[in-house]
């Protein structure tokens, strides 16, 4: 269809013929129930975050400690080390309180990168996706650094969406010093032109590694690389596979196979600028960190807050609140269907999972979220290739006061 045109009519214009408001209580409360599961959502975070954090900011005894995450990059020696002046009781609420601060942050800056409308409801459901993440929980349990590094890479996003690149790689380079298994966010960027950016990341990764060396001595590089030789590569996908019964040539060529399938995605994905800024560069940059992390933990399960947050954020907007919306088709609805499950797996606690099921569970809730993630690019990408967008494509709204 190359275009239509528009027929008036001297006819005087027909009454408005809407339905009726509804009166029943049930059709109010349907009517109203985005917002009151948004409520229900933020309330429940509140009361969960009340929850898990009272133990830690009190502690039982003074037994308690602060140690490094098992494989952690020796950048967060120097993390942990002035803590180890404190009492052991300071120490853990000193630390409690920093991750509070930092989530908080993270939670912020989250919801002014992806959502870009003026309602708040869309604000509030990303933030309560934030409460009810377990993996922050269970870091704020164990004294992990997966909340602060998350809030260094969403620091960076922010800085790069205000045209800071090289005071955005500062950030970006102490987020990958902590999670140097998340490097493959470098590749990305560099694919998109944010060459500075990547290039400030990289001399502040090596300068954190080099005041480590100074610092801590060079023997804690010496322990740390034969650890990792002993346990290369730990990830979800690996120990997924792994556990499947395969041999392992089999298990390396699975991996293999899987790596460049994935590199071949992330390299025809569409150009989406012009419709979403530079929240899908941020989202892909985000994801690489969890497709081709060759190390993976629970901390790097907190990445997933921002793919979360970006995809509500877009399809809000490109849904529901533009001018025009997009049509939610079934190939949409079966996205968000992914998205929903994707978040259902990652709320099962990580204490209720057989060793075995742990890592397909987390490689599965990693993996769902990458299926409405292609199916907006391809969406989107096929919107804004086009000079003219077919109309069947819009769900066009009727004015307040027209027929």
């Amino acid at each position: 269809m190359r275009g239509f045109t528009v027929y008036s009519s001297k006819r005087p214009a027909l009454p408005d013929r809407r339905q009726p408001e509804p009166k029943s209580l049930f059709a109010k409360l349907y009517r109203h129930l985005p917002a009151l599961l948004t409520a229900g959502f933020f309330a429940f975070g509140l009361v969960l975050l009340a929850y898990r954090t009272a133990p830690v900011l009190v502690p039982s005894s003074d037994s308690d400690s602060i140690e490094a995450p098992f494989a952690s990059a020796p950048p967060l020696t120097l993390l942990y080390a002035w803590l180890t002046q404190l009492p052991l009781r300071q120490a853990a609420v000193v630390w409690s309180l920093g991750t509070l601060a930092a989530y908080g942050a993270a939670i912020w800056l989250a919801v002014r990168l992806a959502y870009k409308g003026k309602r708040r409801l869309p604000r509030l459901f990303i933030a309560s996706i934030a409460l009810l993440l377990p993996p922050f929980h269970e870091e704020l349990r164990h004294f992990g650094p997966g909340v602060l590094t998350l809030a260094l890479f969403l620091l960076s996003f922010y800085g790069l969406e205000r045209n800071r690149a090289k005071a955005a790689g500062i950030p970006l380079g102490i987020a990958l010093a902590f999670a140097p298994g998340a490097s493959a966010i470098l590749l990305w960027f560099f694919r998109r032109g944010k060459k500075d950016c990547v290039a400030a990341a990289l001399l502040t990764m090596a300068a954190a590694i080099l005041a480590t060396a100074v610092f801590a001595g060079y023997r804690v590089y010496e322990d740390y690389f034969a650890l990792l030789a002993s346990v290369f590569p730990d990830n979800f996908v690996w120990n997924a596979l792994a556990g499947s019964g395969l041999s392992p040539f089999q298990t390396r060529f699975a991996y293999c196979f899987y790596l460049l399938a994935f590199a071949l995605v992330v390299a025809v994905l569409p150009d989406l600028r012009r419709s979403t800024g530079s929240r899908f560069d941020f989202l892909i940059g985000a994801m690489c960190a969890l497709w081709f992390s060759p190390m993976q933990g629970s901390p790097d399960r907190l990445l997933l807050f921002i793919g979360y947050a970006i995809v509500v954020g877009i399809v809000v907007e490109k849904y529901a609140e533009s001018a025009a919306p997009l049509r939610l088709a079934a190939g949409e609805r079966w996205g968000a269907a992914c998205l929903l499950l994707s978040a259902a797996l990652l709320a099962i606690p990580a204490g209720t999972a057989s060793d075995a099921s742990a890592p397909v569970l987390a490689m599965a809730s990693v993996h769902l979220l990458s299926i409405p993630i292609l199916l907006l690019s391809r969406k989107l990408g096929k919107t804004q290739s086009r000079r003219t967008i077919p109309l069947k494509d819009y769900r066009l709204r009727k004015s307040r006061h027209g027929g």
